[in-house]
C-alpha cells in the first residue's frame, strides 16, 4: 500500500463531494495465494481506500484563555511528537511556539472525551489574531483580515 499525501484548497461543498469520492473508492488488488500444491496463485480482489485527514485549524480564542483552552484540548502533549513538522509548520506559517505551563492551578474546560476519541491533534503554534478593520464612521469592526 502507498500513501498519496496531498493539501486541498476550495469550496468546503465541492471539497466535501471529492472526499466522498475518494473515501469510497474501489481499488484492484493483486496478490499471491499458495495453493496446496506448494505453487503460488495469482488473484485480484478490490480494496476501498482510506482517506486519513491532515487538516490544519487555527481556533481563535480570548487571549487570556489560551493556556485553560489548550490544557483542556491537549491535555497530554506531547511536544517531541512530530516535531519536525510541527517545526517547519511554525516557520512557514510565521508561528510562535507556545509553552505550556504544567501548571495545575489552570483550570480546564469541560470538553467531553467521546469528541476527541480516535483524533489526534497535535498543537503547532500560536499567532496574534488579525482584527478587522475598524468602519471608520461608527467605529465598528467590520470584519478578520486574513
Amino acid at each position: 500500500m502507498a500513501g498519496i499525501v496531498f493539501f486541498s484548497r476550495g469550496i468546503k461543498q465541492d471539497l466535501d463531494l471529492a472526499v466522498k469520492f475518494m473515501e469510497t473508492l474501489m481499488l484492484p488488488f493483486k496478490y499471491k495465494v499458495k495453493q496446496k500444491d506448494g505453487t503460488w496463485k495469482e488473484e485480484t480482489n478490490y480494496v476501498q481506500s482510506a482517506l486519513r485527514p491532515m487538516q490544519l485549524y487555527e481556533l481563535v480564542v480570548p487571549e487570556p484563555v489560551v493556556l485553560n483552552v489548550v490544557k483542556s484540548i491537549f491535555p497530554a502533549y506531547n511536544e517531541k511528537k512530530y516535531s519536525k513538522i510541527k517545526a517547519m509548520l511554525r516557520k512557514v506559517m510565521g508561528l510562535k511556539k507556545l509553552k505550556i505551563p504544567q501548571d495545575k492551578k489552570i483550570p480546564i474546560l469541560k470538553i467531553p472525551s467521546a469528541l476527541f476519541k480516535n483524533v489526534d491533534m497535535q498543537l503547532v503554534g500560536i499567532k496574534e489574531d488579525k482584527i478587522g478593520a475598524l468602519d471608520n464612521d461608527k467605529g465598528n469592526i467590520i470584519g478578520e483580515r486574513l
